[in-house]
């Protein structure tokens, strides 16, 4: 890496295949941020969107290989249709088979797994609005069913209404003027360090 100090500009080279060398320039200034340039990296995607990388191949002789937390994401749903209690619905990363559903839950979560099948859904096809021809298609999804072996699950109801009907807001209300006179001081003297405020 060569620094340009007349313009403060950093170029970065990197030996490609051919002896051909491959050299861009980083701008560096204030107005452009440094996270702009590492957005780009496969890292900073979220991991969902993310390929997951090869397992690499076993050779005879050579010793087990292991991980440890793959870059596998199970995420469960809660099915339109009724399920039988001992039968779950997850959306799960695109490479993942039924095996690696299978040993994910059994391995990392401890939950013993009967059956796993898994779905492909296909992302409709969107046309644009006013022209008319196909524009990129949503993101494909991978639904599994688990079926659990010894347990059953039961989404817990979580529902707005019962929430509201066991609040009561007269402690709101009582906690809400005794603090007042001490927020009002707060924000007239926001700009002050604390030990003026006394």
């Amino acid at each position: 890496m060569t620094v340009n100090v007349d313009t403060g500009c950093h170029v970065v080279c990197g030996a490609s295949g051919g002896g051909l060398v491959d050299c861009r320039r980083v701008v560096t200034s204030p107005l452009l941020n440094a996270v702009s340039f590492v957005e780009h990296t496969v890292n900073s995607r979220p991991l969902w969107q993310r390929q997951i990388p090869r397992y690499p191949l076993y050779y005879k002789g050579n010793p087990q290989l292991r991980i440890y937390l793959p870059l596998f994401w199970m995420k469960l749903l809660k099915w339109d249709k009724d399920l039988p209690s001992d039968t779950q619905s997850f959306e799960v990363h695109l490479q993942m088979t039924e095996h690696d559903v299978k040993n994910y839950l059994e391995r990392i979560y401890k939950v013993k797994v009967l059956t796993v099948t898994t779905k492909l859904l296909k992302g409709e096809s969107r046309k644009h609005p006013m022209f008319g021809y196909s524009i990129q298609p949503a993101v494909d999804r991978r639904i599994a069913f688990v079926q659990l072996s010894d347990s059953s699950f039961k989404f817990p109801d979580i529902s707005f209404k019962n929430a509201l009907d066991n609040f009561d807001d007269s402690k709101l209300k009582s906690g809400s003027q005794e603090t007042f006179p001490t927020t009002l001081k707060d924000i007239c003297n926001n700009d002050l360090p604390t030990w003026f405020n006394n």
